[in-house]
């Protein structure tokens, strides 16, 4: 049995994490079936905008290695992201692209709708 106690102060939480309440509200509008990996990719891709638009773009394998996830894992989380798999639908928040100097090498970028949902984000967090 559970008891509360008359006690205990219940800590009130940041701005920031009603903010990130209500970011996760805006990401989960768009797709309810994202993973907490394909949010977490999401924003990383998001706070590496600058780098993955620069010709020293970050590749999917560089990617993998910095979030600590295996390749398979962060392909099938860019699919969904992306144009989708099986009975998935994509997103379609970010598209891949061939880097100039190696066609083997994959890289990453925001498309117009992966910037719209960011922006309504920011607008959410700066309130």
């Amino acid at each position: 049995m559970f008891f509360f106690q008359p006690d205990v102060k219940v800590p009130e939480f940041s701005k920031a994490m009603k903010g990130l309440e209500a970011a996760l509200a805006i990401i989960s509008d768009q797709k309810a079936n994202l993973s907490v990996g394909n949010v977490r990719l999401f924003i990383y891709i998001a706070n590496n905008a600058g780098r993955l638009h620069s010709d020293a773009g970050l590749s999917l394998t560089a990617i993998a290695k910095e979030l600590e996830v295996p390749y398979a894992t962060l392909v099938r989380q860019v699919d969904l992201l992306e144009s989708g798999y099986g009975s998935y639908k994509g997103l379609n928040w970010i598209e891949r692209g061939l880097d100039a100097k190696n066609p083997r090498v994959r890289r990453l970028r925001l498309t117009k709708q992966g910037l719209d949902v960011l922006s309504e984000i920011d607008k959410v967090l700066n309130v």
